[in-house]
């Protein structure tokens, strides 16, 4: 049935129960808002100024370490409080209870946020539809503007885009007003957002997490496959969340996940990489070039001195030069599946490819709705492949020059190139993601660490 569009304007207006919500404490003020409207960076000092030493001593804190504190020193009262409040500030700007003195589970105290698409009894999903409005939860738009709620621009930089539809998970995460939470990705959803807001993202295989309890706009559809996936603010805090929730054994349930407990692996043998840093369609832009060029050098020599660490030598027997190889089949669906690129070096040495680190766009966190080129995220979903996203760097005006020269491939390598500008996009974040075959989540991650611990040791994050 038809309605007027004064109708599904009114309707709008149900978004304010959420602010009602909010303790009248926990709001900034006009003036307060007008302030930060100004900002181009509202992470670190700028947020902080809101919070009390004591809460930001615990939303600052990594998910392992809360759970740990919860044991001991914090209660998951004043845990939940803390980010509570930071979620309140952040969505203004744009628990479980003990039983018998022991904690329940490996995640007790830890605030957990979800996108609105993860169905939560009391609150709406709506999807991004107003129809949806006073029914059930969730969004699946890329930029995350919708009628809804306004554009959710990145807190890192306010000229740019958080990008969806996780993309407020991943804003929230990057001020921080939590430290880990669900989102869904179907063409990047998960991963883009959070390596434009600096943070880190596992999409597992579709099959591997259950779809119960969370909204979709195409229900049953299989053949592009959305996977239910996890955003934290470290490695240590995905691995925490994803092997708690899979340790349920989640096919009891749902009978559509695959029972495969969490578990290491070892199968002693090197690591091996793939790296794609163009599509041959779409010219990264000179911040992604420029980093590029960098961190693959550092990972090159690095690679060849590292003993993994306790939790990922258990998993990784690593040793040797990982080898350096263009992709060279193109994405073209399942057909491709079995003979993609994992197998197309196997008769050179023996050894399959572990993963392949790709770009997940031709640019940084994006101006708003300058985002022209997907495919880097979208055949990941068409291949349902598993994935991890760590944050590299972020764009530097002083280095990330254009060159003057460059002739542009096609109309859209042309728009893309002639988006960047260096003062806009100082400071946007910038990551990476590593893709690897299905139903192996343990390994990706532990790929995806060993590679973040490189950077970090480096000085590059």
């Amino acid at each position: 049935m038809l309605v007027s569009s004064d109708s599904w304007k009114a309707k709008t207006k149900k978004k304010t129960k959420t602010l009602a919500k909010v303790p009248s404490e926990r709001r900034l003020s006009k003036h307060e808002l007008d302030k930060v409207a100004k900002q181009r960076d509202l992470t670190s000092a700028l947020f902080d100024q809101y919070l009390e030493t004591h809460e930001r001593d615990i939303v600052r804190q990594d998910a392992t370490v809360i759970v740990e504190k919860v044991q001991r020193e914090l209660t998951v009262r004043e845990t939940t409080l803390a980010f509570c409040k930071a979620a309140a500030i952040a969505y203004r700007i744009r628990s479980t209870i003990k039983k018998n003195g022991k904690t329940m589970g490996p995640l007790h105290g830890l605030p957990i946020s979800l996108k609105d698409q993860f169905r939560a009894r009391g609150n709406d999903t709506t999807m991004a539809y107003i129809g949806w409005i006073g029914t059930y939860e969730s969004c699946k738009d890329p930029e995350l503007v919708h009628n809804v709620n306004s554009q959710t621009l990145n807190p890192n930089n306010q000229n740019l885009s958080s990008e969806g539809s996780s993309g407020g998970e991943g804003a929230l995460q990057a001020l921080p007003g939590s430290v880990v939470g669900f989102g869904t990705d179907i063409g990047g959803f998960l991963r883009v957002p959070a390596a434009f807001n600096g943070i880190f993202s596992l999409k597992p295989t579709h099959s591997r997490l259950s779809y119960r309890g969370v909204a979709n706009v195409i229900p049953g559809e299989t053949t592009y496959s959305s996977s239910v996936g996890v955003m934290g603010t470290s490695p240590d805090t995905i691995h925490l969340v994803l092997r708690s929730v899979v340790l349920t054994q989640p096919w009891i349930k749902d009978s559509n996940v695959v029972p495969i407990l969490w578990a290491g692996t070892n199968d002693n043998k090197p690591l091996k990489l793939g790296i794609l840093w163009t599509d041959g369609v779409v010219t990264t832009q000179p911040p992604i070039a420029v980093a590029s060029d960098l961190w693959w050098m550092l990972l090159k020599v690095a690679f060849l001195k590292a003993d993994g660490g306790y939790d990922i030598h258990q998993q990784l027997d690593l040793s040797g030069e990982p080898l350096v190889s263009p992709l060279r089949d193109a994405f073209q669906g399942r057909d491709y599946e079995a003979a993609y690129y994992w197998n197309s070096t196997a008769d050179v040495d023996g050894q399959l490819v572990n993963a392949v680190i790709m770009l997940v766009a031709p640019h940084a966190a994006v101006i708003p709705g300058k985002f022209y080129h997907t495919a880097y995220t979208e055949v990941i979903n068409l291949m349902d492949y598993r994935v991890v996203v760590i944050p590299v760097t972020k764009a530097d005006k002083s280095i990330d020059k254009a060159d003057p020269s460059y002739t542009p491939l096609n109309d859209v390598d042309a728009k893309n190139w002639n988006a960047y500008d260096p003062e806009i996009y100082d400071g946007a974040p910038l990551g990476v993601q590593i893709v690897a075959r299905k139903l192996e989540e343990e390994k990706i991650w532990a790929i995806g660490k060993i590679v973040h611990e490189i950077l970090k040791a480096a000085g590059i994050q």
